[in-house]
């Protein structure tokens, strides 16, 4: 590397660092004084606060760096273009790719770094931020049952029988599923209830299209039926059939992507979990595709001052921001393709 391009780059790194630094401080207050109401109404003490803001830290670093790294070049090169050491660079010979490549290269290592970061580490930290503002801040207890669940297998013992249970889809927050199989004996019988569509509703399980097939206790079927609606409470609930699992969007994407694909199989909409993947993977592009818009908007608007370069960077980033989010609502509505 030259040695233009290392001082280049220890002017960005000074720059980057700085805006870091600050906005994780903005961020980390601003977070503090949106839930001052709900740590003063729990009586939360200050290490309860500092463990919630170290938590909830990785997750606002990944949502900062990238306007860091547009400040970053907005000031550096606005600086050398104003100061004419750009001009003097290139008429040593030097052509201008040579000269904004090192940000072009830092962009692309931070989104690779960044994407893992998020997926390793940030993931989980939001997760471990969100249950101990839930259950140890706000007191709340955990949720029983949450997220979507395949090709479960239970077996209840019973006072004359058991019963065996075997579902194939079941989405605990809707409490909808698919492929409800129940097979119940004891010494006089064994009854068999299957349904391809089923929902939990106030305490009752309720089968639609339930087909109903009776045995005796030598294996002879004695008798078949057929209700468009079966409800039973079958003496289960779905707390006993689901146990804990990640909701997609705390999911590492190797696992969101197996999970996209059992929906597929089972003809599930999956949509939002799409969505999500290639939400991952832009969010982690954008720190490259802001050294280009700070490049050229520092090339364009180099007259400005600093303050003005930065109050105009941020808001860069929002405009940027704001249409990501909606591209967003859009794919996971469908209108996005």
């Amino acid at each position: 590397m030259k040695i233009f391009q290392l001082y280049l780059l220890r002017k960005f790194f000074k720059t980057f660092f700085l805006a870091t630094f600050g906005l994780l401080l903005l961020f980390a207050f601003s977070g503090i004084v949106a839930r001052a109401d709900v740590f003063a109404k729990h009586h939360t003490t200050l290490i309860q606060i500092f463990t919630f803001t170290i938590l909830k830290s990785p997750q606002w670093l990944v949502e900062i760096i990238p306007v860091a790294i547009l400040i970053g070049c907005v000031l550096t090169m606005s600086e050398i273009i104003r100061n004419k050491e750009l001009l003097a660079i290139q008429t040593s010979g030097v052509n201008i790719w040579q000269v904004i490549a090192p940000f072009f290269i830092f962009g692309f290592v931070t989104s690779v770094l960044v994407y893992f970061f998020n997926d390793w580490v940030a993931l989980d930290s939001t997760r471990k931020a969100y249950d101990y503002y839930t259950h140890i801040i706000k007191k709340r207890k955990p949720k029983k049952t949450y997220g979507k669940y395949f090709n479960v297998f239970l077996e209840k013992k019973l006072a004359k029988g058991r019963a065996l249970f075997f579902i194939g889809f079941f989405d605990a927050e809707k409490n909808t599923g698919s492929n409800f199989s129940l097979l119940y004996e004891d010494a006089s019988i064994k009854k068999e209830i299957f349904s391809p569509l089923f929902s939990y509703k106030n305490g009752r399980w309720i089968l639609k299209n339930a087909q109903i097939l009776i045995w005796d206790k030598e294996i002879k079927p004695t008798s078949f039926k057929e209700e468009k609606i079966l409800k039973s409470n079958f003496k289960i609930s779905p707390e006993e059939i689901c146990i804990k699992e990640k909701p997609f969007v705390e999911m590492k994407t190797y696992e969101l992507l197996n999970q996209i694909q059992k929906l597929k199989n089972l003809g599930i909409d999956s949509k939002k979990e799409s969505t999500e993947v290639h939400r991952r993977f832009s969010f982690a592009l954008s720190n490259l595709v802001v050294v280009f818009i700070g490049i050229s908007f520092s090339i364009f608007l180099s007259f400005l001052g600093r303050i003005v370069s930065v109050v105009l960077s941020i808001l860069l980033a929002f405009i940027y921001w704001g249409l990501f989010s909606f591209s967003i609502a859009l794919g996971n509505t469908g209108i996005l393709p």
